[in-house]
């Protein structure tokens, strides 16, 4: 059975919006990863709960009822991988600063 031809159009712009979706995940994931960076060069901390507070609800701002409802599942989900990410690098940074600055000037390298 062929879908209607009004289904497949409608079908064709959501997955567009999937695409558009992905890439601006993605794009936010690349800036997330250079704050990491920056964050354990200045010793700052991974998190800041407060930035996070005020990012939401300015996402959120003016919605109501189910389009927030959905809009915020979604920013939380991004959020809170983009947040995993942030601290697992900070952190692998900065065990491997810890493990670099105890090891003796002249000290051999594992390889």
């Amino acid at each position: 059975m062929k879908p209607h031809p009004e289904l497949a159009r409608l079908r064709r712009a959501v997955d567009a919006h999937n695409t558009a979706l992905r890439e601006a995940v993605l794009a936010r994931l690349e800036v997330v990863e250079r704050i990491a960076r920056l964050k354990t060069t200045a010793a700052l901390p991974a998190v800041d709960p407060r930035r996070e507070t005020a990012m939401r609800k300015a996402v959120l701002r003016g919605l109501r009822g189910r389009s927030r409802r959905i809009v915020a599942a979604v920013f939380d989900a991004v959020v809170a991988a983009c947040r995993e990410t942030v601290v697992a690098l900070t952190r692998r940074r900065r065990v491997v600063r810890r493990v670099a600055s105890r090891r003796p000037r002249n000290a051999p390298t594992r390889r």
